[in-house]
């Protein structure tokens, strides 16, 4: 395990913590929780990987979990990458490993996305969570949200940063299904 705490305190070190500290939007394919469910996956006791991550690292504001039944993880890989699959990617450790990202899912109101649908309803569902999720929980200007187009200052000035980015989002985003 301690070669993936080095690793990942590189990364953050080096790249996340600089990025976040310009304001940038920083996204990840594996990160936080991945460590947490592969090094499970691998026998080590998830909760004591947990409590070091949480203890070293940024929690994510938004995390999305791609929930795929390890045997058709395994066609794609095999078939879509022409890759043979590695130690991380046998059925059991995918299994276990998709045990420990429900288990974390469930509790922590990470969003869950059915990873057997289409790649364009894949990626839609991820767009349409994503923006109207944590895009708008940290760029809305009102705490309290911006639901009511016709009393939001902001819109009505067109100076609504959430509202900027979700037009782009949407239209820059659509993919067929």
């Amino acid at each position: 395990m301690q070669a993936f705490i080095n690793d990942r305190t590189e990364h953050v070190n080096h790249l996340i913590i600089p990025a976040l500290e310009r304001g940038d939007v920083v996204l990840l394919d594996r990160y936080f929780y991945s460590t947490i469910a592969y090094q499970g996956s691998r026998g080590m006791d998830h909760a004591s990987v947990r409590a070091e991550m949480e203890t070293r690292f940024p929690i994510p504001d938004a995390v999305f979990i791609l929930d795929v039944d390890p045997a058709l993880s395994i066609h794609r890989i095999s078939n879509s990458r022409g890759e043979v699959p590695n130690q991380f990617e046998e059925h059991s450790s995918l299994a276990e490993a998709r045990r420990i990202f429900n288990s974390i899912s469930m509790s922590e109101g990470i969003i869950r996305i059915d990873g057997m649908m289409s790649i364009g309803a894949v990626h839609q569902q991820i767009v349409e969570a994503f923006i109207d999720g944590p895009l708008k929980a940290k760029r809305c200007a009102k705490s309290y949200g911006c639901d009511d187009p016709g009393h939001c200052t902001f819109r009505l000035n067109d100076s609504c940063e959430w509202l900027k980015l979700r037009g782009a989002l949407s239209s820059a985003h659509t993919v067929p299904a």
